[in-house]
């Protein structure tokens, strides 16, 4: 049975590499437990083992981006660096950064993420419409723009949702 349901999880985001790993990761934990002849007490403490280191590699590879993001961030000395993103990054505590966060995709999924983050580490934020994004780009308001990235090829290509092309350039 949580195996159909781990199937289903992942078709809600077939795109999301991110997520059919960490699914995998949990459900292959499943299998060997049960290959083992766990209990069911066991097996869901090594789901849920799993599963939380799975979210401590999360947040820890979200702390070094954010330490090389901040190494990469432009000095701006008379006002606050503005960063424009589009999609759930992570960026370093400073009390000289602004972020403007797009708001697309479906219920603002991205933008409510990083929203939370940005807040959790103390970053000023400010969630924008996407029709927003072109004229603050114009009115040369932002310093940096980050977006994030789905797949990353060995060459440095990367692929990431709609919408982030025009940013990019």
């Amino acid at each position: 049975m949580l195996q159909v349901q781990a199937l289903a999880l992942i078709n809600a985001r077939v795109t999301s590499q991110h997520l059919r790993s960490a699914v995998d990761r949990v459900i292959g934990v499943l299998e060997s437990a049960t290959d083992a002849g766990v209990d069911g007490a066991g097996i869901a403490a090594a789901m849920r083992s799993e599963a939380d280191e799975i979210e401590t590699e999360r947040l820890e590879a979200g702390h070094r981006i954010a330490v090389l993001l901040g190494g990469l961030l432009p000095e701006v000395s008379e006002r606050p660096i503005a960063v424009l993103t589009h999609g759930d990054v992570t960026l370093p505590s400073t009390p000289n950064l602004l972020v403007f966060i797009i708001a697309g995709g479906p219920v603002l999924r991205g933008a409510r993420v990083t929203a939370a983050n940005l807040a959790e580490a103390g970053v000023d934020h400010v969630v924008i419409p996407d029709s927003a994004a072109g004229w603050l780009l114009g009115d040369r308001r932002i310093d940096a723009v980050i977006v994030g990235a789905e797949r990353i090829a060995a060459n440095g290509d990367l692929i990431n949702d709609l919408g982030t092309y025009p940013l990019a350039v």
